[in-house]
């Protein structure tokens, strides 16, 4: 019998938040400018990445300066607005099939049509 592979762990380095605009979200690295995932957290993958698809990035906001630091917040806030956006939506929902199945448990209960709710 052959021993299946141990599976290896990559550790998301906070570091690379500054130099490469990824985030670490639910175990997956995300790209904050073009919101791509990618396969492995290794620092290769995400280097690679941010080289070939942002190569510009470098010389809009330098490395290691204020206004890098103010575009890797501002980019974090909105990755944070849009994932709120989909819960808040869920929940919105969920109220309103909550609501809708108290009126057809009242229907049924007084015995009456679902045309009179």
């Amino acid at each position: 019998m052959s021993v299946p592979k141990k599976s290896k762990k990559y550790n998301f380095n906070e570091e690379w938040e500054l130099e490469f605009f990824f985030t670490h979200v639910n175990d997956k690295s995300i790209c904050l400018i073009c919101n791509f995932v990618a396969a492995l957290c290794k620092r290769g993958n995400l280097e690679r990445h941010f080289t070939t698809k942002h190569e510009n990035i470098n010389k809009k906001f330098p490395l290691n300066s204020e206004i890098r630091k103010y575009k890797l917040v501002e980019l974090k806030k909105s990755l944070t607005g849009q994932q709120t956006i989909f819960s808040r939506q869920l929940n919105k929902n969920k109220t309103v099939t909550v609501g809708s199945f108290r009126v057809c448990k009242m229907l049924s209960m007084k015995k009456k049509p679902f045309e009179d709710g």
